[in-house]
């Protein structure tokens, strides 16, 4: 596997250290990467293996064999692509929960500010729904995701909140 960027993590012994590039199955689980998610992976990445390997077998050899040939890469490649992505997202929001200082009244000063959804959805990435929806109490800012706002924390403290 490799990753779109490099990660911070603690190991089990609080030792700091960074995960980056390609990686193998035990440098996941070092990162703290769950066995679930390194087995979906695996098994996502040895499907798409397995039918590229197929291609010129008798059951994809006819034209409509042809057809399901490219269905089951479709599909594999998609499940290798959610199984990645579930994986970098888990190493992300390890890496905010153990080292990105997330403060909150900065987010609510930023919230509460005259900055438009529109500007903050430009700088941060995070939907103009979900800010409406923050400014406007529809959502809790208590119970919004770790993501969201270690974003919004970032982008606060960018402006000198």
């Amino acid at each position: 596997m490799i990753l779109n960027k490099e990660y911070d993590y603690l190991t089990a012994s609080g030792k700091h250290e960074s995960i980056s590039g390609k990686v193998s199955p035990s440098n996941l689980k070092r990162a703290n990467v769950s066995n679930e998610l390194i087995k979906k992976y695996t098994l996502a990445h040895d499907r798409v293996q397995t039918i590229s390997g197929l291609k010129n077998s008798p059951g994809y050899a006819t034209d409509s064999g042809k057809i399901k040939f490219e269905s089951d890469t479709v599909e594999a490649k998609k499940e290798l692509k959610a199984a990645h992505k579930s994986i970098e997202d888990f190493l992300e929001t390890q890496q905010m929960l153990n080292f990105g200082i997330i403060d909150f009244q900065k987010v609510l000063k930023l919230l509460n500010s005259d900055i438009s959804a529109y500007q903050i959805e430009k700088n941060t990435g995070i939907s103009r729904m979900a800010i409406g929806n923050l400014k406007n109490g529809t959502s809790d800012v208590s119970k919004m995701i770790v993501k969201n706002a270690y974003m919004l924390s970032e982008y606060a403290k960018s402006l000198g909140m």
